[in-house]
């Protein structure tokens, strides 16, 4: 991939932690993140794990998540879903 380059992905397996590491060297923009039932979202890094309840379940108007998430190959993306959700972003470097 390269500078400007669209990335996505939807994470099939619920009710665990989901991880999108990119490769070492690479930056990455997240600017979305979504799923219907509870979400959580954040960084992680292979010991710690940062992430924050975005979306709860008793809030139906609540589900996707528009924000602007730093990741690298040492802090990445950690989300966590009830069911099916996914990630949209751009590599910056």
């Amino acid at each position: 991939m390269a500078v400007g380059d669209i990335l996505n992905g939807i994470f099939t397996n619920v009710a665990a932690l989901n991880y999108f590491q990119p490769a070492a060297g690479t930056e990455t923009m997240v600017l979305a993140v979504s799923g219907y039932s509870n979400m959580w979202t954040g960084l992680a890094n292979g010991v710690n794990t940062a992430a924050t309840l975005f979306y709860n379940a008793s809030n139906p108007n609540k589900n996707s998540l528009n924000i602007k998430l730093g990741i690298t190959n040492t802090n990445y993306l950690v989300v966590f879903f009830d069911t099916e959700g996914g990630y949209s972003g751009i590599q910056i470097k």
